[in-house]
């Protein structure tokens, strides 16, 4: 919450000086800056997490807001803004953090995989590799839900319980088309 304003527009003010007070720091509004192509798979209605940058400490809902219209030309970017709860003052005005925001449509529940195992051709199709026996393996094609840290959900393509290649499958794929040494 703006206390008061020191300036008024069209001012010229020296370097440093003071432009206004804040007398409230609980809630506070983040901006988020996007590119114009992902706003439609945002689901800006279900919030967003809000995490100190770095990781430190546990992320803090966030509900969305409307914010000024606002946008960056030479960034190619639209705003978005959030209300995040600061009741103990852990957050600063200014300060960068990281914000986690759903996506529409994507899954919750399906075959989980570590990202190390996708490989993708040439056409970006994705596969994994399934463990058929000592030494033995195949290629399956998968269909990638979304990723999220070193996990990838899988919306279609592997059984539940499948052994696959988690590490090595970018050498698998080489050896199989005999670009491997």
């Amino acid at each position: 919450m703006v206390q008061a304003l020191e300036v008024a527009a069209g001012q010229r003010v020296a370097s440093g000086a003071a432009l206004l007070e804040v007398a409230a720091l609980d809630p506070l509004w983040v901006r988020v800056p996007l590119f114009p192509g992902d706003l439609p798979a945002v689901d800006v209605g279900r919030g967003a997490m809000v995490a100190r940058a770095g990781g430190q400490g546990g992320g803090r809902p966030a509900r969305a807001v409307p914010g000024p219209a606002s946008a960056d030309p030479v960034a190619a970017s639209v705003d978005l803004y959030f209300e995040v709860p600061n009741p103990d003052g852990g957050l600063r005005p200014g300060e960068r953090v990281g914000v986690t925001l759903p996506l529409r449509g994507r899954g919750t529940s399906g075959v989980v995989v570590p990202w190390s195992a996708i490989v993708r051709d040439i056409g970006g199709g994705a596969w994994v590799y399934a463990r058929l026996g000592e030494g033995k393996y195949a290629r399956r094609r998968v269909e990638v839900d979304h990723v999220v840290g070193d996990q990838a959900l899988l919306a279609r393509g592997l059984e539940p319980g499948t052994v696959i290649v988690a590490v090595g499958a970018a050498e698998l794929f080489s050896t199989e088309f005999g670009t491997g040494k």
